[in-house]
């Protein structure tokens, strides 16, 4: 009989599971999971990463997760990312990824507001009560590119500037979206991600007054994800293949290429995902819960699928509502 076991009990089988996590996902040697997914992957995480172990110890699967917490205005919520799911090619199609799944949003579905993962197997998903939700803007510059940056990364920045870094990223987006809150040791998981590249401008007085992040893993390749400010994304430094990922159109020197979807969600605890509702949408909106349905109390005797619920929760497009924004090192 198949056991759940996390990595923290069964430390000796990490780096099996890296290497499962890498061929799931046909990852080239140059990518390594440790490295781009490490806030999932970190020794301090490894009670939340669930490997699945059959009758002759062997390593059937693994499923990640990472409890963030969401910041809207003054209110935290918390959220589970899930990642790394990966089954044994030879073990495929014998239940086991379904079992371990549902054992393991069981056990945290209580305890968060929602949960979040970023696959294309939206049909898979589904089945487990996942819906696409939000809108990413891919987009490109289409002016001159008349400013000039410096090319790093993070862990080779000094403290100081990594400091100065932090409190541009606490400008940009603290007051302006629901955001995953970030930590002393959050920011310090995100330093280890040394896949992703960090662009960043200087006054006359080599004062750090810009930044973005590009790059990481297989996935963000020549993608800004996160910046300071429009700026940066004018730079002579960022070459002619990189896009922009924004959480919201950006102005007339930016042309949109696609609109992508942010992730699949799944609601958790109903009373926080009541509440989280009414936080994003600045008390204006308040969610009751039907049977199998929701209605909005101000928009009458109306019902609402979970999915158009989850739908109206993250679309950025919305008007009068906090924008909801995921950074490229946030997600997992």
């Amino acid at each position: 009989m198949n056991q759940v076991k996390t990595l923290k009990e069964r430390p000796d089988l990490y780096q099996q599971t890296l290497r499962l996590v890498e061929r799931s996902f046909g990852s080239p040697s140059l990518h390594k999971i440790e490295i781009d997914f490490y806030p999932l992957f970190q020794a301090e995480n490894w009670e939340h990463c669930f490997i699945m172990i059959n009758d002759a110890d062997k390593l059937v699967a693994h499923l990640g997760v990472k409890i963030r917490q969401m910041c809207v205005g003054d209110k935290i919520f918390p959220v589970a990312l899930l990642g790394g799911i990966a089954v044994e090619q030879e073990q495929r199609g014998q239940g086991h990824f379904r079992n371990l799944f549902q054992e393991i949003i069981k056990k945290y579905e209580s305890h968060v507001t929602f949960f979040l993962l970023w696959s294309e197997k939206n049909t898979l998903y589904e089945k487990f009560g996942f819906h696409e939700v939000g809108e990413v803007f891919e987009a490109k510059y289409n002016g001159a590119n008349n400013t000039v940056c410096s090319v790093t990364r993070l862990e080779q920045l000094s403290s100081f500037a990594q400091d100065s870094i932090k409190n541009l990223h606490a400008l940009a987006y603290e007051e302006q979206y629901a955001y995953f809150k970030r930590d002393y040791n959050d920011w310090n998981a995100i330093i280890k991600i040394t896949s992703a590249e960090l662009l960043f401008g200087r006054n006359d007085k080599n004062e750090i007054t810009s930044y973005a992040l590009k790059n990481k893993g297989m996935d963000l390749q020549n993608i800004i994800y996160e910046w300071s400010t429009l700026e940066i994304l004018k730079s002579q430094s960022l070459g002619t293949d990189t896009k922009i990922w924004s959480p919201l159109p950006l102005d007339k020197d930016f042309d949109t290429i696609r609109t992508l979807f942010l992730g699949l969600a799944k609601v958790g605890n109903l009373r926080l995902f009541q509440s989280f509702f009414s936080t994003i949408f600045k008390e204006q909106l308040t969610l009751k819960s039907r049977k199998e349905s929701f209605q909005i109390l101000e928009y009458g005797k109306h019902e609402y699928s979970v999915q158009e619920i989850l739908e109206m929760t993250f679309s950025n497009s919305r008007p009068h509502k906090w924008p909801i924004y995921v950074s490229g090192v946030d997600s997992i």
